[in-house]
């Protein structure tokens, strides 16, 4: 199995699974796949995820990847300010 992931690896960033859960179910990369959340990652910290076959297209494996940056930059970015903000620690 391949994974397109982005993980939450230290406790400040875990501050960011609130936000991040909320994108699961959206449809990611050409296929379509529904991103999903996996609070067991890292020590409870979690990971957002879509799963591929190793048979997948290269191509499409990456294509993947580069969306799922996409769609979580601008969200891992405000967040991160807006905790700042707040005075919370910063991920």
């Amino acid at each position: 199995m391949l994974g397109v992931e982005l993980h939450l690896e230290n406790d400040r960033a875990a501050l960011l699974a609130p936000y991040l859960t909320k994108l699961v179910g959206s449809p990611i990369g050409t296929l379509k796949k529904a991103l999903e959340w996996d609070q067991r990652w890292s020590s409870g910290r979690g990971r957002l995820l879509v799963r591929y076959p190793l048979t997948e297209d290269r191509n499409t494996v990456a294509r993947t990847l580069i969306e799922l940056i996409g769609a979580t930059r601008s969200l891992v970015a405000e967040t991160i300010t807006n905790l700042a903000k707040n005075g919370k620690s910063e991920a």
